[in-house]
C-alpha cells in the first residue's frame, strides 16, 4: 500500500519535487515524503539574497527588521497552533486526521521554520563581522584549548 502510494505520487507529482514545492502539496502521496525538508530549506535559501543584500546596504535597519520578522513569525506560529488547536509537538497517540492537520499546517511549511533560519542569518552576519577583528589568545588559553580538543577526540 505505501509502495503504491510512493509510485503514484512520483508519477503524478514528480514536478513538485523538482521545483521544491512539495511541502505545500496537500496530497497524501508525495513523491519523496522525506524530501519536504529539502523543499522548505530551498524556499528559505532562495529568499536569502534579499536579506544578505539588505544587510550589506542597511545593516542596522535590516537587523531591526529581521528581529521584527522573528517576533512576527513566533506570534504567527503560536496563532496557527491556537487556531487549529495543535499541540506543540507531534504525538503518536492522537487520531490520524488531527496528526495530518499538524503536519500540513505547521510541520511542513517553510514559513513556520523561518524564525530559526532568520536567527541563523543574524549569527552568520555577526560571524562575518567578527572575521575582520583579530583576537589574540594567551599561551595558557591556547594550551588549554589544545588539551581540550585532544581529549574530546577520544
Amino acid at each position: 500500500m505505501i509502495h503504491s502510494q510512493l509510485i503514484e505520487g512520483c508519477e503524478k507529482y514528480w514536478w513538485k519535487t523538482l521545483l521544491y514545492i512539495q511541502n505545500y502539496d496537500r496530497t497524501p502521496s508525495m513523491c519523496i515524503p522525506h524530501g519536504w525538508y529539502l523543499s522548505a530549506d530551498m524556499q528559505l535559501f532562495v529568499i536569502s539574497p534579499i536579506f544578505l543584500l539588505a544587510l550589506s546596504r542597511w545593516p542596522k535597519r535590516t537587523l531591526y527588521g529581521i528581529v521584527a520578522l522573528i517576533v512576527c513569525n513566533i506570534v504567527g506560529c503560536f496563532l496557527l497552533g491556537w487556531f487549529f488547536e495543535l499541540n506543540g509537538i507531534m504525538q503518536g497517540n492522537v487520531d490520524f486526521e488531527k496528526q495530518m492537520v499538524f503536519v500540513w499546517q505547521y510541520y511542513f511549511p517553510a514559513y513556520t521554520r523561518a524564525a530559526p533560519w532568520l536567527i541563523g542569518i543574524i549569527l552568520g552576519y555577526y560571524l562575518y563581522l567578527s572575521k575582520k577583528k583579530r583576537y589574540e589568545l594567551s599561551t595558557v588559553c591556547e594550551f588549554s584549548s589544545s588539551v581540550n580538543d585532544w581529549t574530546n577526540e577520544f
